[in-house]
């Protein structure tokens, strides 16, 4: 029966990734979360049967049933994703977890899993939000690390160690600050020292976000070629990280970084982009936090090993 565990953890991935992407979707643009959802082009309601998870975009071959508009590709992605990420999670908390932190194994669902699962929720969102809208926006991270701060104190005191609240805080206080002073150094090495008048942005979005420099709410983020979102998410995942090990936080710097310039890279060599191009860093950290939950502890070890 394990199998179908798993099959419910894609389906909830699928029922949040169709809400996640009205979140992707509104927040930036200060709509309220709670209106039935309408085609952006016509305006229509879009009926329940209409809106089932990937297989209402099949049914309707990518068009809206009224005014025949062709519907984002962004739908399917973020709900198969966040499936496929619901599922990666809950093996992790079966198959990893037990071991790594000294506890039977065999549970059908760990406390564990809540981390896990609400971690790679809002980094879902937000980088879908700071690769379309280049904002990360406060809306979702403010709560987010208070559910996070929440979450990890419970799983804490239910397992008996108190002790892991206060490295979990630890780590995302360092692991933001070293994303601070890196975004420095980088925006005093290789970017403009002011971010320019009229910086462009999607119509509609509010200013209630920091990211890669299309928001006007941080003036000094061209400074530091790294918004201040960046630090927030960091902060947040850092809580999530930090209540494992410590050195996790450190394992989402080195993979979030080394994506990133592995994407860079090409850009910049194709003349796609400049050397004082922005790029969202969001989903490269999101890309990082993940590898490093699920990964990190192989990845050290590995890496302990390369050492003797």
């Amino acid at each position: 029966m394990t199998w179908f565990y798993y099959v419910v953890a894609a389906l909830f991935g699928l029922i949040l990734g169709s809400f996640f992407n009205v979140v992707i979707y509104r927040v930036p643009r200060k709509m309220s979360l709670g209106e039935r959802s309408r085609c952006p082009e016509c305006g229509n309601v879009i009926r329940w049967y209409d809106n089932v998870p990937l297989l209402s975009f099949v049914i309707l071959r990518a068009r809206c049933r009224g005014c025949k508009a062709p519907i984002s590709w962004r739908y399917p992605l973020i709900e198969a994703s966040t499936a496929g990420l619901f599922v990666l999670i809950y093996w992790w908390s079966r198959s990893l977890v037990p071991s790594q932190q000294g506890f039977p194994s065999g549970q059908v669902v760990t406390p564990e899993l809540f981390i896990g699962l609400l971690m790679v929720s809002v980094l879902i969102i937000v980088s879908a939000v700071d690769f379309i809208d280049g904002i990360v926006p406060n809306r979702v991270i403010y709560p987010g690390l208070v559910m996070m701060l929440l979450l990890v104190t419970g799983v804490a005191l239910y397992r008996g160690q108190p002790g892991r609240i206060g490295l979990a805080v630890a780590s995302a206080a360092i692991g933001a600050g070293l994303l601070f002073v890196a975004g420095m150094l980088y925006g005093a090495l290789f970017l403009r020292r002011r971010a320019p008048v009229g910086v462009t942005k999607v119509e509609g979005a509010s200013d209630d976000g920091e990211g890669g420099g299309d928001t006007d709410e941080d003036p000094e983020e061209f400074a530091t070629g790294i918004g201040m979102g960046d630090v927030k998410l960091l902060a947040f995942t850092g809580l999530a990280l930090g209540y494992f090990h410590w050195y996790l936080v450190l394992v989402q710097l080195f993979v979030g970084f080394l994506i990133g310039a592995l994407v860079a890279i090409p850009l910049l060599a194709l003349a796609r982009k400049g050397r004082k191009d922005l790029l969202p860093f969001a989903p490269f950290l999101a890309a990082g936090a993940i590898v490093a939950l699920v990964w990190g502890y192989q990845i050290v070890d590995l890496y302990l090993k390369l050492l003797r």
